[in-house]
């Protein structure tokens, strides 16, 4: 029962800190998935650590967003499976391997360098990170938290928010980002401007919940519900 409960809350936890348009940490203003603090390596072609780590982490999220984790939330599809060290390649037909290999491609010509040399790196980072390749693990996931004054990176072409420059390309649709931050909200004002974000450290949100059993099984169901509703009708003589 246990276990069960704590596979449970694994999965809802995906779901707080990952997802699509309006539902991940970017578009809420906290921050995003990252490699752990010790991660500093250097990209192939001397691709700074700092660029690499950027790269690698939207790679992360890329399969976040294509649920590609473990746990994985939607047990009755069956678990998802580790990807073979040459994967993504040009047989892949995956969504989430193409969305992989596209942005990786892009990637490796903005950087100067080549593909498969960009793909064995990132999959070296992320399985040291203690990830499967192509697969992300949460309890082996760190989080970044952005400044409250940061700015972000805003996708001219589709419009996602990045906080981070990843890699000079846009990890929806892989256009070329700005090399510096473009957008025009802080993190605290999208934070303030975000529905979900705002109501998850608003105090005053809170609100009671009142319930009351109700059931079908009653001789007049049109008053039992009136009743309910604290609605009471004077009885004519």
């Amino acid at each position: 029962m246990i276990n069960k409960m704590d596979s449970t809350l694994r999965k809802k936890a995906w779901k707080a800190i990952s997802g699509r348009l309006l539902y991940n940490l970017e578009s809420k203003g906290f921050g995003h998935l990252a490699l752990s603090s010790n991660f500093n390596k250097a990209g192939p072609a001397g691709i700074p650590s700092n660029i690499f780590r950027n790269i690698a982490e939207s790679v992360l999220r890329i399969l976040t967003e294509e649920y590609f984790t473990v746990p994985y939330e939607h047990d009755q599809n069956g678990p998802r499976t580790e990807w073979k060290m040459d994967q993504p390649n040009d047989k892949s037909r995956q969504i989430v391997q193409k969305r992989v290999k596209r942005y990786l491609e892009i990637c490796a010509q903005h950087n100067r360098t080549d593909y498969e040399s960009l793909r064995v790196a990132v999959c070296d980072a992320h399985t040291s990170e203690g990830h499967h390749w192509g697969i992300v693990r949460l309890d082996q996931l760190w989080v970044r938290n952005v400044e409250p004054n940061d700015k972000p990176w805003i996708c001219d072409n589709c419009t996602q928010i990045h906080w981070h420059s990843s890699g000079g390309v846009c990890s929806r649709c892989s256009a070329i980002l700005t090399t510096e931050p473009n957008g025009f909200k802080t993190a605290e004002k999208i934070e303030i401007g975000h529905y979900h974000a705002n109501l998850s450290v608003n105090s005053s949100s809170a609100f009671r919940i009142h319930s009351e059993e109700l059931t079908g099984q009653t001789d007049n169901q049109a008053q039992r519900q009136r009743h309910f509703r604290d609605i009471f009708l004077k009885m004519s003589s």
